[in-house]
C-alpha cells in the first residue's frame, strides 16, 4: 500500500510542475518580447535580399529610367521583370561599363536587383550577349 501512496505522491507532484512551467515559461517570454518589438523598431529599415532574373530585353525606357527583362520557365511560363535603373545602376559587357542608352531590345542580360517601396531596382546589370 505505502508502494502506491508514495507512487500516486510523485506522479501528482510531477503533474504539478508539467503544468506549472508553461505558465512560467510563458510569463518569462511576454515579459522579454517587448525588448525584442524595440530592437527590432530600432532599424531604420529591413535588409533587401538581391535577387537575380536572367532574360532577355524586351524593352528599355531612357526617359523613365526602366528595362523590361523576359525570360521562361522550365515549364514554359513566361515571367516578366521591369526594374528601375538609377545613377547607382552598374551596367557592364565584359570588363566594358555600358549605359542604360547601350541596351537594345534582344540583349540576353542578368540583372540584379532589390524589391523596394518604389518597386525593383536595379544594382547591377551584366550584359550577357548583345544583338545585332
Amino acid at each position: 500500500m505505502n508502494g502506491k501512496r508514495f507512487f500516486a505522491t510523485v506522479s501528482g507532484l510531477v503533474l504539478v510542475l508539467a503544468m506549472g512551467s508553461p505558465v512560467l515559461a510563458s510569463t518569462d517570454k511576454a515579459q522579454s518580447r517587448p525588448e525584442i518589438v524595440q530592437v527590432a523598431a530600432k532599424s531604420k529599415r529591413p535588409a533587401q535580399k538581391v535577387r537575380t532574373f536572367t532574360g532577355e530585353v524586351a524593352s528599355v525606357d531612357q526617359t523613365a529610367n526602366t528595362v523590361t527583362v523576359k525570360s521562361k520557365t522550365r515549364k514554359g511560363k513566361e515571367l516578366t521583370l521591369g526594374a528601375k535603373v538609377n545613377d547607382k545602376t552598374v551596367i557592364k559587357s565584359g570588363k566594358a561599363t555600358k549605359t542604360l542608352a547601350d541596351l537594345k531590345a534582344g540583349d540576353k542580360v542578368s540583372v540584379k536587383y532589390r524589391r523596394t517601396a518604389e518597386g525593383d531596382v536595379a544594382s547591377s546589370i551584366l550584359i550577357r550577349s548583345m544583338s545585332k
